[in-house]
C-alpha cells in the first residue's frame, strides 16, 4: 500500500517549510508461523526544518509456534538538519519480545529493549530495558480477567523520567514492578 499526505503530525503547512509525506507499507505472511510487517516513509521535500521526521523506516517480524511467540521490532528516524547544531539528527530502536504459555491459565514473557539517539540531537540518549511479565487468568477458560505483574530493569544515559535521585549519577540502572488487571467483556 503506497499512502500520500499529510502522514507526519507535525507537517501539516508547506508554506510554513513542512512536507507532507509518501509512505509504502507492506504485510508479508508466508505461512501461518510467520508475519512480516514494513513500513516506509519519507518527507516529500526531504527536510521538514526539524519539526519532524524526515525518513522512518520500520520493520516487525512475528512467529506463533504453538504456545511460544517471538516479537522483532526494529525503527530507524532520521532528520535531516534537525539537531540544534544543524547537523542530521537520528534515533533507532530495536526489541526482541519472547511469550510462551505455560498453561491456559499462566504465561509469561520477556522483552528486551534497545533505544539510541543521536548524540547531534538535542535530545541525545541511550536506553536500555529488560521487561519481565507474569500472566495469570484467575478464571479458568476465560480471558475475561487476567492478572499481570511487570518487573522491569533500565539503564539509560539520562535520566529522562525524572526518577533517579539528584545525587546518583544518572548513567545508573532503576527498576519497577507493576500490578494491573485487565478486564473485558463482550
Amino acid at each position: 500500500m503506497i499512502v500520500n499526505g499529510t502522514t507526519n503530525a507535525t507537517e501539516v503547512d508547506d508554506a510554513n517549510g513542512d512536507s507532507p509525506s509518501i509512505a509504502l507499507l507492506a504485510a508479508i505472511t508466508p505461512n501461518d508461523i510467520i508475519e512480516v510487517y514494513a513500513e516506509g516513509r519519507m518527507a516529500m521535500n526531504g527536510v521538514d526544518n526539524g519539526s519532524g521526521f524526515d525518513q522512518f523506516f520500520d520493520v516487525v517480524a512475528i512467529a506463533s509456534l504453538d504456545d511460544l511467540t517471538i516479537i522483532f521490532n526494529g525503527d530507524h528516524v532520521t532528520d535531516k538538519e534537525g539537531a540544534a547544531n544543524g547537523d542530521d539528527a537520528s534515533a533507532y530502536g530495536v526489541s526482541l519480545a519472547l511469550s510462551y504459555a505455560i498453561s491456559d491459565s499462566f504465561g509469561v514473557a520477556g522483552r528486551f529493549e534497545h533505544l539510541n539517539f543521536d548524540p547531534n540531537a538535542d535530545d541525545a540518549l541511550t536506553l536500555n530495558t529488560e521487561t519481565i511479565t507474569l500472566d495469570f487468568e484467575p478464571v479458568e477458560s476465560s480471558d475475561k480477567l487476567i492478572m499481570r505483574l511487570d518487573g522491569r530493569f533500565w539503564q539509560t544515559s539520562e535520566d529522562y523520567l525524572g526518577l533517579l535521585d539528584s545525587d546518583r549519577d544518572p548513567s545508573t540502572s532503576c527498576m519497577a514492578s507493576t500490578i494491573g488487571f485487565v478486564a473485558t467483556t463482550d
